[in-house]
């Protein structure tokens, strides 16, 4: 069993994860929507199954932190926005 440090630790990252996300794709709702939505860069995947894996969060890490990634396209015809790092979310 994992030691309370270690628990600890894996929120700390999750959470670093949820805070890059909401940045890069805009908005909590689009993140949301983007974790829901089967990835190719993760096999099909969706993101949200590799929250909670040690192996998952450099991965999710990586592509949330990737420039220039395309903003996928949703069912209702929008798109994530992803903003580069210290881009403003402001036009």
């Amino acid at each position: 069993m994992p030691s309370w440090d270690e628990r600890l630790s894996a929120r700390a990252r999750q959470v670093r994860i949820v805070l890059r996300g909401v940045r890069a794709f805009g908005s909590a709702h689009a993140f949301l929507r983007w974790l829901h939505t089967p990835c190719g860069e993760l096999d099909n995947r969706m993101p949200l199954s590799l929250l909670t894996s040690e192996e998952g969060i450099p991965k999710l890490e990586a592509i949330i932190g990737q420039q220039g990634l395309k903003s996928p396209a949703f069912e209702d015809g929008s798109q994530a926005s992803h903003k580069k790092e210290g881009e403003s979310m402001i036009q």
